[in-house]
């Protein structure tokens, strides 16, 4: 296995060369499609930080998939985000069916889906849709709190197209341990999954290859404020939709995750919000798109 990447170590020039350059005659789609499947009676934030971390990367669309309620009362969270309605506050059998109905009609024209922040509903229907949505074929799947089940593992789909990505939480329960090691994530993981552990400690990759891949320990004081990691699996399904490269993705990802807390790591975190950490998105990909 090779060694592990730090991506404290990579440079900006080495982190560039992962962006594919833009063509100047390029088509609708060509900077990526995505769609944001989440929310519930239980949590309607969540989508809307995924989605709003995700438009900094300046996709060709992004799709919000949220309860109508949510957009009562929230308004709509930026312009460059197209929102579809749920009927229901949870994933049910006719939520379902309107989805599939959206992607089979173009009426969300997707190209990598990110299923699960803040979702709830029937296991089954949910089930379903992981099941249902990855049938489509060139298109990639993040799996995010919401929508990881012991069921959804056993799916008999593509997952060399699925990354999942659990917290520290969600890895215990899945693991049924007290505690989670890197080996332990490595015998899950070994010869299926891709897998994106946001643990308190950091956040590493494994492939389904190669097993730990590339990672980030927090060097700053780490974010325990509600809604981070949304930030983080924003970012991590919108350079997935731009790069279609689930390893380019995840160092992408946590690269800039890594230098937008940097900018904001002063006195203890204790000053920011999340709109700071996802304004500051800004700045870091700026730097990174500086063509010199």
């Amino acid at each position: 296995m090779d060694v592990p990447i730090d991506v404290s170590k990579i440079k900006l020039e080495d982190i560039k060369t992962l962006l594919p350059t833009p063509k100047t005659d390029r088509e609708f789609g060509d900077l990526g499609r995505l769609a944001i499947i989440g929310g519930s009676y239980l949590n309607m934030n969540s989508p809307i930080i995924s989605a709003l971390s995700a438009s900094k990367i300046s996709l060709d669309s992004i799709y919000l998939v949220i309860p109508e309620k949510h957009a009562r009362i929230r308004g709509f969270p930026s312009i460059s985000i197209s929102p579809i309605f749920m009927p229901d506050f949870k994933i049910t059998k006719g939520v379902v069916s309107k989805i599939l109905k959206y992607v089979k009609r173009k009426r969300i024209n997707a190209q990598t889906f990110h299923i699960g922040p803040g979702l709830a509903g029937y296991r089954r229907y949910i089930i379903r849709l992981v099941e249902e949505l990855a049938k489509i074929e060139d298109t990639f799947i993040v799996l995010d709190t919401g929508s990881i089940y012991p069921e959804v593992l056993e799916l008999d789909i593509d997952w060399s197209r699925v990354i999942l990505s659990p917290h520290e939480g969600e890895l215990k329960q899945l693991l049924g341990s007290e505690s989670v090691s890197t080996e332990d994530i490595y015998n899950m993981v070994k010869d299926r999954y891709n897998l994106m552990a946001k643990l308190l400690r950091g956040i590493y990759f494994f492939d389904r290859d190669g097993g730990l891949r590339s990672y980030l320990e927090y060097r700053v004081v780490q974010p325990t404020r509600y809604g981070s990691l949304y930030v983080y699996t924003g970012l991590l399904s919108g350079f997935l939709a731009h790069v279609r490269d689930i390893g380019k993705a995840a160092i992408l990802s946590q690269y800039t995750f890594m230098k937008t807390l940097e900018k904001v790591g002063v006195n203890g975190c204790l000053h920011w919000e999340i709109e700071d950490l996802i304004y500051t998105l800004k700045d870091v990909l700026k730097d990174l798109c500086t063509v010199k």
